[in-house]
């Protein structure tokens, strides 16, 4: 491939021989065309080399002046480069003289000029036009969020260095980013179908195989809440329906559906990003965003739902009083079930759910929960207390399938009963968290 690179010059259209206005293509060099202006022809001369080396610079990312304008202006060329004048021409100018050189280098002696910085921009540039013309291709595929995670790979790309071309900064690129997000709409019905359409066009055409994010709330393994996400994925009519499959799911919570950005990709424009450089971006992604409710979701409601609570101390007795059940009630309210808690007795767990069916007819389903202190240590920092819980969860037309689940945990305080209240906040909290995610 013949290059040819040539600094600007300006009304000289009429000015000098043909070559000025068409620099000669010589296979497998590059012409660079300097012009300079002095009081006598050696002094416009060097400028005009120096031009021409500054031409040179603009690609090598170096300035090369420095290194070889004294050799070129005193033997006409570069012997290390294999660089020569090919041609010059001077005239009379304003009391002084206009001087034009023609300098020629061989391709392969030029791009071993190229320092690494300036090689790695150039091949940055062409990752961020790669990226860059792949969402082009997937915006008219009418795959938006592909589109989307296509130009943030390129921001991402943009943002580990330098560029030349304006058009590839990453301001430019973040406002791409921007307008593709912006034109994502996205819809939900009460069956928790989701839709997700372009808003802007003639047709708003569906969104084809977009990747939408479903945020829900969900029971950690100490049984607090917490958020997980899910990525969905739409049909041919940009559409997809919600399904809870994770079994620690909070039935009756509040589902975001949001577009799915790429996790590496963000990561790594946050690393290299200035401060507040995405505000706007995360701004415009959660107006983006859609909330929708699992109402009656439940598979037991919460009238027709008793949670029965056995209180043990650590010699194995059933306590009567004392905190659990204050702090299974408050376990209930903070992950905001709405059962009704009560205290349960019996020698086994048939009578404990005998003694509850008597005192609650009009009940179908019965959570039945024992839970006590097995251990306590002191320390050196105080006191280790382990709590140990079974939860039985009971439906009364299907009593011989019951649901069993046990779980332990343990708390330290600097009092014995700060760790004994750890402890049963903690066993508490797992055994209600686990057994409520499947109700």
């Amino acid at each position: 491939m013949v290059l040819i690179l040539s600094s600007c010059i300006t009304g000289q259209d009429d000015v000098g021989p043909e070559w000025i206005r068409r620099p000669p293509v010589i296979f497998g060099s590059l012409v660079f065309i300097g012009h300079g202006y002095g009081e006598n022809i050696p002094e416009a001369r060097t400028a005009a080399l120096d031009d021409a080396l500054s031409s040179m610079s603009a690609g090598a990312g170096y300035d090369l002046s420095q290194y070889y304008l004294r050799e070129i202006v005193s033997t006409d060329g570069i012997a290390e480069l294999g660089t020569y004048i090919n041609s010059e021409y001077s005239t009379p100018s304003g009391g002084g003289f206009e001087y034009y050189v023609a300098v020629v280098t061989p391709e392969s002696s030029y791009n071993s000029l190229m320092s690494e910085d300036y090689v790695q921009m150039l091949e940055r540039e062409d990752r961020i036009r790669g990226y860059l013309d792949s969402a082009g291709e997937r915006y008219r595929a009418n795959e938006d969020t592909e589109a989307l995670d296509s130009t943030l790979r390129a921001l991402a790309v943009s943002l580990e260095g330098p560029v030349e071309d304006e058009s590839l900064n990453s301001s430019s690129i973040l406002a791409m980013a921007m307008e593709y997000l912006g034109n994502i709409e996205l819809e939900a019905n009460g069956d928790g179908v989701v839709t997700a359409k372009r808003s802007k066009g003639i047709f708003h055409p569906y969104i084809v195989s977009g990747k939408i994010d479903a945020s829900y709330e969900r029971f950690d393994a100490d049984g607090n809440r917490e958020r997980a996400s899910v990525t969905c994925l739409t049909d041919s009519r940009g559409r997809f329906a919600f399904y809870v499959t994770d079994p620690y799911t909070i039935r009756d919570s509040e589902v975001i559906f949001s577009v799915s950005l790429p996790s590496d990709a963000m990561r790594a424009i946050e690393l290299n990003a200035p401060e507040g450089f995405l505000d706007g971006f995360y701004r415009l992604l959660s107006e983006r965003s859609i909330a929708y409710r699992m109402e009656g979701y439940s598979a037991y409601d919460a009238d027709d739902t008793v949670i029965g609570v056995t209180f043990y101390d650590e010699n194995g007795n059933i306590v009567e009083g004392g905190d659990a059940y204050t702090i299974i009630q408050d376990v209930v309210d903070d992950i905001g079930a709405g059962y009704l808690v009560a205290k349960a007795s019996g020698d086994d767990d048939e009578g404990v759910y005998i003694n509850m069916l008597a005192r609650y007819p009009e009940r179908s389903h019965f959570l039945l929960l024992r839970i006590g202190i097995t251990d306590i240590a002191e320390t050196s920092r105080g006191w280790s207390v382990r709590s140990d819980a079974r939860a039985l969860l009971v439906d009364r037309s299907r009593p011989s399938e019951a649901y069993d689940q046990a779980s332990s945990a343990v708390g330290m305080g600097v009092t014995l009963d700060e760790a004994k209240a750890n402890a049963l906040w903690r066993s508490a909290s797992i055994a209600i968290g686990m057994i409520l995610s499947r109700i």
